[in-house]
């Protein structure tokens, strides 16, 4: 047993062991009821992040190839169910903090116009729906309400990119794709130096069969290509679980406000006109997903933008008393639009939520210019709604 556990281990650490051969053994470890790793998830998981990690911060050097082989190994990790069932056992098994990042930074080349990238961005979706199906795993997203925001951020980007796409191309992340790496339920060719890992010499019965003299298996598609829009309402409800779980409304709001409101109105506009009517069904989107992905976006705006402890703040700002109007002038209070410290612009002075919304919705390069003045009338009067549901019904009370 110690013989097996030393082998694995200093070949996966070696660097004089190929990265090819690397992910081989990996594959192989992971599989294979003989490979008595201790801690055996936990460590191929580690060793699996720690190697794209030290990739993508050019302190390791391997090929596309072996990086995009590592991105499948870890998907078929996150989904496998020996992975979940251990889990559900209530073994602690968990990924890298840093792994969130990486995951926003892939996310963040695919929606730059023309980026091409090694990895199949299916793949990088799967990876990011298997997390967030478990609470062990959605921690790397969830234990910082930063990183959540981030990600709906980006998925909300990357949706409205595939909505605005020509319909003349492919669309690049709905429908399933080459990936380099079969699944792990497949043989693999494995090179295994016998003069470290002796144990390992034959295959019990319903273990995949090793034979050192089959070709490399040939790329397949990847059956579990995550479509993007599933992916995109799963993380709609995990981030809207996150912001009601938060306890000061004024840094949701200045989330909401400052990296949401713009992705969230423009993709909502995106989903509801029949200008992209075509758009939606060249991608294959379903008329309940669309909807289910847009009341979603309305629960966030509404949950975010209109608490009741922000009531006051909207009073004093739409409705200012005389005195107040004398001392502030045409130019607006001193602080100008976002409010008090921690409010939706960070400056100090009074919480003006109206002119951060209006400012953020005003901005330009968010959406086409085409598009601009539509999707700011039409959120705005959306926002009306949303201001009048959340405030009216205490008025009779008053």
């Amino acid at each position: 047993m110690a013989a097996i556990y030393s082998g694995i281990h200093l070949k996966l650490k070696s660097p004089h062991t190929l990265w090819e051969d690397k992910l081989k053994l990996a594959r192989f470890a992971w599989i294979s009821t003989q490979c008595l790793l201790p801690n055996k998830e936990q460590v191929l998981l580690d060793w699996c992040t720690h190697a794209l990690t030290g990739r993508y911060n050019q302190k390791v050097e391997f090929s596309e190839d072996v990086l995009e082989g590592l991105w499948c190994y870890l998907d078929d990790l996150i989904h496998s169910k020996k992975l979940h069932s251990l889990l559900k056992q209530g073994k602690t098994v968990s990924l890298r903090l840093n792994m969130a990042q990486l995951l926003l930074d892939r996310l963040q080349e695919y929606a730059r116009v023309g980026s091409k990238s090694p990895v199949c961005v299916s793949t990088i979706l799967s990876v990011c729906q298997g997390l967030l199906s478990s609470p062990a795993l959605s921690s790397v997203f969830t234990t910082k309400y930063e990183l959540i925001v981030d990600l709906l951020a980006k998925l909300c980007s990357l949706a409205c990119c595939e909505l605005q796409q020509p319909l003349l191309t492919e669309p690049l992340v709905t429908e399933s794709v080459t990936c380099g790496d079969e699944v792990m339920t497949e043989s693999h060719q494995i090179d295994l130096d016998h003069s470290q890992i002796d144990p390992i010499t034959e295959n019990p019965p319903g273990e995949p069969e090793l034979d050192a003299n089959k070709p490399p298996a040939k790329p397949k598609e990847n059956v579990r290509s995550a479509n993007l829009f599933d992916v995109l309402l799963q993380v709609l409800s995990c981030y809207l679980s996150v912001q009601r779980q938060q306890a000061n409304p004024n840094r949701v709001s200045t989330m909401v406000t400052n990296q949401l409101i713009q992705p969230l109105v423009l993709l909502r506009h995106l989903l509801t006109s029949g200008e992209f009517a075509a758009a939606h069904t060249h991608l294959r989107l379903r008329q309940q997903l669309s909807r289910d992905v847009r009341i979603k976006i309305d629960s966030i705006l509404q949950l975010a933008l209109f608490p009741s402890e922000h009531l006051a703040a909207y009073k004093d700002e739409l409705l200012p008393s005389k005195e107040e109007s004398g001392k502030r002038g045409p130019g607006g209070a001193k602080g100008g639009p976002g409010g008090a410290k921690g409010g939706p612009g960070g400056a100090k002075g009074p919480l003006k939520p109206v002119s951060a919304i209006l400012s953020k919705l005003s901005a330009p390069g968010y959406c086409e210019p085409a598009l601009h003045y539509t999707v700011k009338s039409n959120t705005m009067s959306l926002l009306f709604k949303f201001f009048v549901e959340s405030y009216g019904k205490g008025r009779g009370r008053k």
